[in-house]
């Protein structure tokens, strides 16, 4: 096997250019495909596209490489970003597929679990990034437009980790905290609380109730 470098870093760019063809050549040929219409279609196409622009990206900088390392860092986190939130949706829809007569819904987080990302994210995150900006300029703070940037990039990805549970929660019946049975008879309809949580008449100012009708 040679051991002259400039061979292998030759070889290598062939490779990756050859892959980087490869990469952009599947999504391009699988828009032409009714790739919305099946659930995988979306999050494959994601990935598809990820993948193209890291390699495409990578092919680039063999060539050209810009003079703020900035750019470079920015456009990496965007495109690793794209390519982690779209191979977990993808894990997960395939799971799904996989199991589809599973009764429990495919929940990501508990409710607790939840609960902490969603302040986490919302208000942890911004806060901990002002507080840092804020700080960087009367203390001479390094990598403001790194930890700025990762701490963005983390947000992203667990804004759509919590937008995939939200959405796997709203097609359950979890949301529910009983039912209101309408009974219908000659003297007219009677409303009847079932199935009604007690913990959430205790904790919740508004409880949401599904509507079942008999008679």
């Amino acid at each position: 096997m040679t051991r002259d470098i400039e061979v292998l870093r030759a070889w290598l760019l062939v490779m990756v250019v050859i892959a980087a063809v490869g990469a952009t050549a599947v999504p391009v040929l699988y828009s032409f495909l009714p790739w919305k219409k099946h659930q995988i279609g979306p999050p494959f196409m994601l990935q598809a596209v990820s993948f193209a622009g890291a390699l495409n990206i990578t092919v680039l900088f063999a060539f050209w490489r810009p003079k703020d390392i900035l750019i470079i860092f920015w456009v990496q986190a965007l495109l690793f970003t794209a390519i982690a939130v779209s191979t977990s949706t993808l894990v997960l829809v395939t799971i799904r597929m996989r199991y589809p007569k599973r009764k429990r819904p495919l929940m990501l987080f508990n409710a607790n679990v939840y609960a902490f990302l969603k302040r986490f994210v919302q208000v942890t995150l911004p806060a901990t990034g002002l507080l840092y900006f804020t700080l960087a300029q009367f203390w001479n703070l390094p990598s403001v437009e790194a930890v700025m940037g990762t701490l963005t990039a983390v947000a992203t990805f667990l804004g759509v980790c919590l937008g995939i549970s939200t959405k796997e929660y709203g097609r359950t019946e979890l949301k529910y905290d009983g039912d209101v049975v309408i009974e219908s008879n000659d003297e007219g309809s009677t409303l009847r609380l079932n199935n009604v949580s007690q913990k959430a008449l205790e904790t919740k100012d508004e409880i949401l109730l599904r509507i079942n009708r008999t008679g």
